[in-house]
C-alpha cells in the first residue's frame, strides 16, 4: 500500500478521517486520568492523562494539517464542502 504523506493518503484512503477519533477520545480519557490521580493521590494516573493530553494534542495538529490539505484539494464547484459548511 503506498503512503504519500504530502497528499495525506494512505493508498486511496485519506489521513485526516482516521487521525480525528484519536483526539476525541484521548482528551476525556486524560481528564479522566487527572481526576482518578487526584482523587486517590496517584500520581501516575495523573501523568497517564498528562501523556493523553500530549498525544491527543499531537495528533490534533495532524489532523488539522491533513484536513486543510483535503480542503485546499476540493473543486470549488463540489458540493463536497457544503455539508461540512
Amino acid at each position: 500500500m503506498k503512503v504519500d504523506l504530502l497528499r495525506g493518503r494512505l493508498g486511496h484512503h485519506r489521513f485526516h478521517p482516521m487521525l480525528v477519533h484519536f483526539p476525541v477520545a484521548l482528551y476525556p480519557f486524560g481528564l479522566v486520568m487527572y481526576w482518578l490521580g487526584n482523587r486517590h493521590d496517584n500520581p501516575a494516573l495523573a501523568d497517564a492523562g498528562l501523556y493523553a493530553h500530549g498525544a491527543a494534542l499531537a495528533v490534533s495538529v495532524l489532523a488539522i494539517v491533513y484536513g486543510l490539505i483535503d480542503l485546499v484539494k476540493i473543486d470549488s464547484k463540489s458540493e463536497a464542502p457544503k455539508p461540512h459548511s
